[in-house]
């Protein structure tokens, strides 16, 4: 079990390099377009807010899997992955972030048209 642990955890760090990239290439050209835009690559929110006159939307993925996409371990993988993008009252984006790990960011990105 040990070992199966540390094979996984390897596989996490490797898995994790390509995910920020691919998730910083994914965002960086929203900003400053029409939230649609990102309507259009990631699909409907999962949740929109206002906070200070700017709409922010929230796409999310929260899940856990019986064991690693990866390897056929035994041992539970959470999968999560947030993408945040705030846009002004033009409907503007502003701002893009993510923040989660190679799992979920990967399925969030499996998602994108």
């Amino acid at each position: 079990m040990r070992k199966d642990a540390f094979l996984l955890l390897l596989a996490s760090v490797g898995l994790a390099g390509c995910v920020d990239q691919r998730m910083d290439d994914a965002l960086a050209p929203l900003d400053g377009r029409p939230v649609s835009a990102a309507i259009a690559a990631f699909g409907p929110p999962d949740k929109e807010e206002t906070v200070d006159g700017n709409k922010v939307y929230v796409w999310v993925v929260d899940a856990t899997g019986p064991e690693s996409p990866t390897f056929n371990f035994n041992i539970p993988i959470h999968y999560e992955c947030r993408v945040q993008v705030t846009a002004d009252s033009q409907g503007t984006v502003r701002s893009a972030t993510w923040n989660g790990n190679a799992w979920g960011c990967n399925a969030l990105l499996a998602r994108r048209r």
